[in-house]
């Protein structure tokens, strides 16, 4: 995955996907399971499904990121290259 693009004064110039930095587990912050005393009729056993627990903090994580690291907010998904740099592309 290559990618070089230029936006007025701000680029990225990332010759390899390998250059991104991976969050790793120090990076992310301490948080508390709580389990609901509840019964499903649907879920084996009367659980509940905990699929997209892990998914659904993603997009927001990313969109605060692009926020922090450029000092605009996209509001919308997906964040394609096209986009972010077409919305920084529009700031004084």
């Amino acid at each position: 995955m290559r990618s070089e693009r230029l936006a007025q004064e701000r680029s990225m110039n990332l010759n390899t996907i390998a250059e991104v930095k991976r969050p790793a587990f120090a990076d992310v912050p301490r948080s508390e399971v709580f389990f609901a005393d509840t019964h499903d009729s649907i879920g084996p056993l009367g659980a509940k499904a905990q699929g997209e627990c892990a998914i659904n903090p993603v997009a927001p994580a990313i969109a605060n990121a692009l926020a922090n690291a450029t000092g605009v907010r996209f509001p919308h998904l997906p964040f394609t290259p096209d986009r972010i740099f077409s919305k920084l592309a529009e700031q004084p």
